[in-house]
C-alpha cells in the first residue's frame, strides 16, 4: 500500500471546522469520494469520521466523478473492506480499502511494579492508528486503576498490565441478584475475593448454595447468569 497522507475532506452542507480529518492511501481517489466512502465506513461502524484512517490498495479511481455511486462490500473485520463503483453507463470497478481510526493510546510513562496503583503521572496518551473498527472496550486506564505486572515505559495499559479497582472488596456484604422472567431470587453474602466492575466475585451465602458467583453491576450489587 502506498504512504498515507493526509488531507481535509470537504464535505457538502457542512462547515470548514466540521469537516472530518481524513487520511487516504492513493492521490487516486477524488477526496470528495474518499469522505463519502469514510461517511459509509462511519455508518458500518456506528461512529463518525473523526480520526478516519482510509488506506487504499492498488488501482485508479482519478478518472470517477466525486457523485458516482458505490457500495461498500464486508463486515470491516480488520478494517478490510471492498469499495464497488458503479459508474453510470460503465463497468463497475472494485478497490480493496482498509479503515482504521487514529485514537490516544495509553502507555507507561516510566516503569510500573505490580501491586502499585496508577498515578497521572504514571500514564502518557499517544495518538495510535487502530485498523479495524472502535472497541468494544474503550475504557481508558486513569489514576487508581491497579497495576497486575511489570510495565515498562512507553508500554500500552492494556488489561493484561493494568485492571480498575476494585468495586467490591474481600469480606464485603454483597447481594447477588438471579432473574428468571418475573421471577427474581436475591441472595446475601460474604465477598470471598476483590472484583472491579464487570469482573467476578465469589460470594458464600450460608445458604444451601454455599458459595456462587456473579458479575459485579455496582458497588455492593452482583447479578447470577
Amino acid at each position: 500500500m502506498t504512504l498515507l497522507v493526509s488531507l481535509l475532506a470537504l464535505l457538502p452542507g457542512a462547515s470548514r471546522a466540521q469537516s472530518p480529518r481524513l487520511s487516504v492511501g492513493s492521490s487516486d481517489v477524488p477526496p470528495r469520494l474518499a469522505a463519502r466512502v469514510a461517511q459509509a465506513v462511519a455508518r458500518a461502524w456506528g461512529t463518525d469520521t473523526t480520526g478516519l484512517v482510509l488506506s487504499w490498495g492498488s488501482g485508479s479511481l482519478a478518472q470517477v466523478d466525486d457523485s458516482t455511486a458505490f457500495r461498500l462490500l464486508g463486515h470491516g473485520e480488520d478494517g478490510w473492506f471492498v469499495v464497488s463503483v458503479e459508474p453510470e453507463g460503465k463497468p463497475a470497478r472494485a478497490i480493496r480499502l482498509r479503515a482504521g481510526r487514529t485514537i490516544p493510546r495509553a502507555v507507561a510513562a516510566r516503569v510500573l511494579r505490580p501491586g502499585t496503583r496508577l498515578a497521572e503521572d504514571d500514564i502518557r496518551l499517544e495518538p495510535t492508528l487502530r485498523w479495524g473498527p472502535p472497541p468494544a472496550d474503550s475504557t481508558t486506564p486513569a489514576a487508581g486503576w491497579l497495576v497486575r505486572r511489570m510495565t515498562s515505559p512507553g508500554e500500552a495499559l492494556d488489561r493484561l498490565r493494568v485492571e480498575p479497582p476494585p468495586v467490591v472488596a474481600t469480606g464485603q456484604t454483597v447481594r447477588v441478584l438471579w432473574n428468571r422472567g418475573n421471577v427474581t431470587v436475591a441472595l446475601e453474602g460474604t465477598a470471598l475475593n476483590d472484583a472491579a466492575m464487570g469482573g467476578s466475585v465469589r460470594v458464600r451465602t450460608g445458604q444451601r448454595a454455599g458459595v456462587v458467583t456473579g458479575t459485579v453491576t455496582a458497588p455492593g450489587l452482583a447479578r447470577m447468569p
